[in-house]
């Protein structure tokens, strides 16, 4: 069998998969390709997935009995806090998946957007300007 057609495990984290799909949606709009469309598919699934948390913590987990003997907690966090990154870059992907429709998105979201935008050189030299300029 060619290793071309195996499929694989990969880890990456949140993160490297929102930039993967951001990578693969601008190739699907800009050639189409029947690859690019299967990819983002699974990358898609995969985001939707992280949002939801059904990625997140996985694995296995001590017994009660051994956690409370080695002085722990089995109390689970209620939050995950996201790295800034990973917030600027969600709202960019929504950014993107709405069309480019500011009105989707809220205040922080906007803001969070257009972080991310400044930060990978994704903006004009007017937004560019725009942002840089004093907030009164």
């Amino acid at each position: 069998m060619n290793p071309l057609d195996k499929t694989y495990r990969v880890s990456l984290t949140g993160l490297e998969v929102m930039y993967l799909l951001n990578i693969t949606k601008t190739k699907l709009a800009t050639t189409g390709e029947p690859l690019a469309s299967s990819l983002a598919k699974k990358l898609t699934l995969y985001k939707t997935k992280i949002d939801m948390g059904a990625l997140a913590g996985r694995g296995i987990e001590p017994s009660p009995s051994l956690l409370a003997s080695l002085g722990g907690s089995s109390e689970t966090p209620t939050s995950i806090e996201l790295p800034k990154e990973t917030i600027w870059l969600n709202a960019y992907t929504k950014y993107l998946e709405n069309s480019k429709d500011w009105s989707t998105l809220s205040v922080s979201e906007i803001e969070a957007a257009k972080e991310h935008m400044y930060l990978n050189f994704l903006m004009t030299p007017e937004e560019v300007a725009e942002f840089e300029s004093p907030k009164s």
